[in-house]
């Protein structure tokens, strides 16, 4: 609805808006509860609008209404069945997008019998709405001011003005698709609710002015020149309130302006800055509008219009709508606000409806306004009028624009790249950004987060060369546990915090279950078989989890006790000879290297690299590390951008072609298909051992053994394999972190040897080293996992169906990842967690209970790790009882810090340190011992 209003100056003529001249402005679709489409995205559970007109037609006082004066109830109904209520701003069309994929049909959308958000045919019967603007809107999540690079903005634009016209077009006995304001009187007068397009955002058209000439052919009717972001037209209100400059209204926008006004394009100036209203009142040649806004005077949020504004408003003779949003009524308490405020904001120019209110609440709103002494002519007057009066101004002013023979602009902003794509990489590729955070309130009122009450956050965005779980970790501190993150075009959540992970991953455990599909490593590496702990769940993956955790369980690890007590004693031996030969001083890559891939070769196949120096010349094996290697840098989640940029995949053959790349042509599929012969001939090899009854025990043999097995395709017996050798991968790093936190902290090693020798370890064979339980040794090993925790952002998890965090509800199919890093700083869980102190695991100490992390948590938690510790419990059994290790030369203890220590910001996170000194406790017992195992 709009409404004029002027009769107490313009100190009331401030409204807070929709996107209409004179209409109450209903946003239906922005209400709680729904992860992505409501006040988690959005930011306020209903927006409506009263539209004010500040220009010469002033509230005038006709005369008598003909019924009595007292029954509001009847002269509303009576004044709205001959004036047209004109709704100036609802979302439906973005949660269309969001909820339903734009997918209308198959009976998915009817809004004759279906309620989304707060929009229906019903209510808006009820509501007697005879106009309704659909806001097509698309979430701006950079503070960049030439927001040229996310293509896929103008992309969503585009296909949410197509889903307005196919939905439109779905109920044509109630609404008209309608483009001028005459088609809104004669759609009315036809007894169908008036449909017109609006743009929520500059941002939107991708700073480019030929852009905004198309959506006006689409259909689109006004733009709000910004968001809650910066873009090539200008400064947003938002940037002000968080600190920033007001720059106001730039060379582009102003040629923009220019050109809506040419065009007939209504210009809307809600979100802008104040400086960003005054520079486009003093060039606009036609009325412009704040379809959501409201009067600074009233509630000085940024987003309101102070009153020299106002004034220009009037001059101009424009309007600006009041917006229905409690939290812009009343920023402190707006729990508080009520209808009553909106009357109050009406007569005063404002803006604010209270959170139950939807479309069918128009003609109340109009009743509280006739208690207030609004004559009927007024009412149609804020009804619809205005906008219709304001809208046809624009409209007239567009003609005469046009008979003087003004051509099109062709102006575009200076620093415009016209070769994007083909030296430059697009934002994503080098940050990631917050874009809603669920449990953390603003510092600042005026700050945009969207928290469990609907509140706004500013985007922030992550800078290159930043650990990428620390800087997520630091978030929360001021966001909140839960937050979500875009990745290029995808959307992510980040999990942060131990009590989160344990109400998600516990306590919703069969809605997180599945795995995410990655462009890169699902569609291009492994296009046939995958690993388990990276497949989509369904039944295959179920089965195979079934009987890998069969031959993962406590007895079987168990059974596999000699395999990690040779691959200890023969890493022992490879140091050995490394530090005889070099002084002590040793790269210990190579023997950590021969130990993970043994360790995943033996329990897996039950064979063996012989010796370090196979690794380099056996072919075979040689094939497995560089393969091995490769799958890690294609798993990684933070370096492969076309996992997250489509158009991106556009490019790649190209430069593949002209060798513009240092990978080959189609390398990752090359990868995956080498990675699945060698697999396949280390599986022919186990089953024939299997049926000649020849075979080591190892998991393999176990599965192939397990009656189950024949229920699986060989496809599937490999996804098993895969799933083995993947441990490798995480196995390397970890005993890295091992070895150099040990050289460097001697008081823990000195404590870990005098625990190893109190409990009689010394004085047995290396046979018993597996199945003992030195405490000490035990707490090491998982204050290592915690402390330097290499999977700082776990394997990415995918829901399987709607999940809960509060009052929000995340989709399935949504990208999640849990903060590991974070979980294992939390200090609800961990006392003093930046401290490495392996007693926080010893059998009485308060932390002894607590989870890990290393391997996640939940229904989707690594199933090897059991015995990925022992694994771990046992070579630093070994490698503490025979040696003392000490600091390379040259070396600080800058090494051991879990973050500063990092080599680069992969995936996996890995020491940059990799040399120490290995001093035998006793050379001669070590090399008999070493020769008696032979």
């Amino acid at each position: 609805m709009s409404s004029t209003s002027q009769a107490n100056g313009a100190q009331q003529d401030q409204t807070e808006g929709s996107q209409q001249e004179q209409s109450i402005i209903v946003h239906p679709q922005r209400r709680n509860g729904g992860f992505l489409s409501s006040s988690w995205a959005r930011g306020s559970l209903l927006a409506a609008g009263l539209a004010v007109i500040l220009s010469p037609i002033t509230w005038i006082w006709f005369g008598a209404s003909p019924v009595d004066p007292t029954n509001y109830a009847e002269r509303t109904r009576r004044v709205l069945s001959t004036t047209p209520l004109i709704d100036g701003h609802n979302d439906l069309p973005w949660q269309l997008r969001i909820e339903l994929h734009n997918r209308i049909y198959d009976g998915r959308v009817d809004l004759t019998k279906q309620l989304l958000g707060h929009t229906d045919i019903k209510r808006m019967r009820q509501g007697q709405v005879g106009g309704q603007f659909w806001s097509v809107y698309v979430d701006c999540d950079t503070q960049q001011k030439h927001f040229e690079d996310p293509s896929w903005v103008v992309r969503d634009t585009l296909e949410q003005i197509d889903v307005t016209r196919r939905f439109i077009n779905e109920h044509p006995e109630h609404l008209q698709y309608c483009d001028t304001a005459a088609c809104i009187r004669k759609a009315f007068r036809a007894g169908r609710i008036a449909s017109m397009i609006g743009i929520e955002g500059g941002h939107q058209v991708g700073g480019s002015i030929a852009t905004i000439r198309q959506m006006y052919e689409l259909g689109a009717r006004y733009i709000t020149m910004t968001h809650n972001c910066d873009n090539s037209f200008g400064t947003s209100a938002s940037t002000v309130a968080a600190g920033g400059k007001d720059d106001g209204l730039y060379s582009l926008g102003h040629n923009a302006i220019r050109e809506m006004n040419r065009l007939g394009m209504m210009v809307d100036l809600s979100h802008v800055s104040h400086q960003f209203m005054r520079d486009a009142l003093s060039i606009a040649r036609a009325p412009v509008i704040f379809s959501h806004s409201g009067a600074y005077s009233v509630e000085p949020h940024l987003r309101h219009v102070p009153d020299d504004v106002l004034r220009s408003v009037k001059k101009n003779g424009g309007i600006v709508m009041a917006v229905f949003v409690n939290r812009f009524l009343n920023m402190k308490n707006p729990d508080l606000a009520t209808i009553h405020d909106v009357v109050d904001h009406v007569f005063r120019i404002a803006e604010v409806c209270g959170w139950e209110c939807d479309v069918s609440k128009f003609p109340a709103l109009i009743e509280l306004i006739m208690e207030r002494g609004a004559t009927d002519d007024q009412i149609r007057l804020i009804a619809g009028e205005n906008l219709l009066r304001v809208w046809g101004e624009i409209e007239h002013r567009a003609k005469e624009i046009q008979a003087t023979g003004e051509k099109p602009s062709e102006e575009e902003y200076a620093e415009r790249n016209w070769h994007k794509g083909l030296k430059n990489s697009p934002w994503m590729l080098r940050e990631s950004r917050e874009k809603a955070v669920v449990n953390g309130a603003a510092e600042n009122p005026h700050m945009f987060n969207v928290d469990r009450d609907g509140k706004h956050n500013p985007a922030v965005k992550q800078k290159r060369n930043q650990v990428p779980a620390e800087t997520y970790r630091q978030w929360a501190v001021k966001y909140g546990p839960v937050f979500q993150i875009q990745l290029g075009n995808t959307t992510a959540v980040v999990v942060n915090s131990v009590e989160a992970a344990k109400k998600l991953f516990i306590g919703e455990r069969h809605a997180w279950n599945s795995r995410p599909t990655f462009y890169v490593f699902h569609k291009k590496v492994s296009k046939t078989v995958t690993s388990i702990g990276t497949s989509p769940w369904d039944d295959s993956c179920k089965r195979r989890r079934k009987l890998a955790a069969g031959a993962l369980n406590r007895p079987r690890v168990e059974s596999y006790s000699p395999i990690l007590n040779l691959e200890s004693r023969e890493f022992l031996r490879d140091v050995y000879l490394a530090s005889e030969a070099n002084d002590g001083a040793i790269d210990f890559r190579s023997p950590v290297r021969h130990f993970a891939l043994n360790l995943s070769l033996t329990l897996n196949y039950g064979t063996r690299v012989s010796s370090v120096k196979s690794l380099s010349e056996d072919p075979l094996l040689a094939e497995i590390i560089y393969v091995e290697s490769e799958i890690s840098k294609l798993r990684d989640t933070s370096k492969n951008y076309t996992n997250y940029i489509p158009l991106l995949r556009y490019w790649e053959p190209i430069a593949g072609f002209f060798r513009l790349t240092a990978n080959p042509k189609d390398h990752a599929g090359s990868i995956g298909r080498r990675r699945l012969e060698y697999n396949d001939v280390l599986l022919n090899r186990l089953k024939d051992e299997v049926e000649r009854g020849v075979d080591r025990p190892c998991i393999q043999g176990a599965v192939l053994r397990d009656p189950e097995s024949a229920t699986l395709t060989r496809e599937e017996l490999i996804s098993v394999s895969l799933s083995m050798m993947a441990g490798a991968d995480s196995n390397q790093p970890t005993m890295a972190w091992a070895i150099l936190l040990l050289a460097h902290r001697q008081d823990i090693q000195e404590k870990a040897y005098n625990a190893i020798k109190d409990a009689g370890i010394l004085d047995l064979p290396s046979d018993n080293y597996a199945s003992s339980k030195v405490e000490y040794i035990d707490a090491l090993t998982k204050e290592i996992s915690r402390f330097f925790v290499v999977l700082k952002l776990a394997l990415p998890k995918a829901t399987y169906s709607d999940a809960t965090w509060g009052q929000a509800t995340i989709p399935a199919n949504t990208l999640v990842f849990l903060n590991s890093w974070a979980c294992t700083r939390d200090t609800t869980a961990f006392r003093e967690p930046d401290v490495f102190a392996p007693e926080r695991w010893l059998p009485d100490a308060p932390d002894a209970a607590a989870h890990q992390y290393a391997f996640g948590i939940g229904g989707r938690m690594c199933v090897a790790s059991l015995l990925a510790h022992k694994a771990l419990y046992t070579v630093f059994l070994h490698l503490i009882a025979k040696f003392r290790i000490l600091p390379a030369d040259g070396e600080t203890a800058e090494a051991i810090d879990p973050l500063a220590g990092l080599k680069g910001f992969t995936f996996v996170g890995t020491p940059r340190g990799f040399r120490a000194r290995f001093v035998p406790r006793d050379g001669e017992k070590l090399k008999a011992w070493l020769d008696s195992q032979k």
